[in-house]
C-alpha cells in the first residue's frame, strides 16, 4: 500500500530501505513509515502498523520539545532544531529511530548493538533514497 503522503516515499523504495536496513549489522528488524504514520515499508516485523505508530509519536513528541513554547531546560538547548534520531534503552529491547523529511525508520537493535552506529549508517542511507 502506498503512502497518502505527499513526498517521494514509494512502497518500493520503503521496503528496498527497510530490507537494506535491516541487513545492517546490529539491527534485528526494520520498518520505514512515512511521517503520518503509515507503515510502507517492513523487513522482519511481525506488527508494522503499531511500529510506525510508536516511532510517529516519538518524533512527534520530541518535535513537541521546542514547538511546545517551553524554551527552559532542555527545549532552549533544542530551539530551531529538527529530530534526526531517538534511542530508546532502558529494556531488553533497544530501539532506535531515525527522522527524515518524508520518512521515519524504526529499528529494533539485537544484543549488544551499538545504536549510535547503526542510527549513523542509516542516515546515509535516508539520504540516497532522498528520504532525508
Amino acid at each position: 500500500m502506498e503512502s497518502t503522503t505527499a513526498t517521494t516515499l514509494d512502497t518500493a523504495t520503503a521496503e528496498r530501505l527497510a530490507t537494506t536496513v535491516a541487513a545492517l549489522a546490529g539491527v534485528d528488524h526494520a520498518l520505514v513509515c512515512a511521517t503520518d504514520g503509515e507503515a510502507v515499508g517492513a523487513c522482519g516485523t511481525d506488527d508494522p502498523q503499531r511500529e510506525a505508530a510508536l516511532a510517529t509519536f516519538i518524533a512527534a513528541r520530541a518535535e513537541a520539545l521546542v514547538s511546545d513554547g517551553d524554551l527552559r531546560g532542555i527545549g532552549r538547548l533544542l530551539v530551531g532544531s529538527k529530530l534526526e534520531r531517538a534511542i530508546l534503552g532502558g529494556g531488553p529491547v533497544e530501539c532506535v529511530v531515525v527522522a527524515g523529511h518524508t520518512a521515519l525508520a524504526f529499528l529494533t537493535l539485537a544484543p549488544g548493538a551499538s545504536a549510535g552506529a547503526v542510527a549513523n549508517a542509516v542516515q546515509p542511507l535516508f539520504r540516497r533514497d532522498s528520504l532525508r
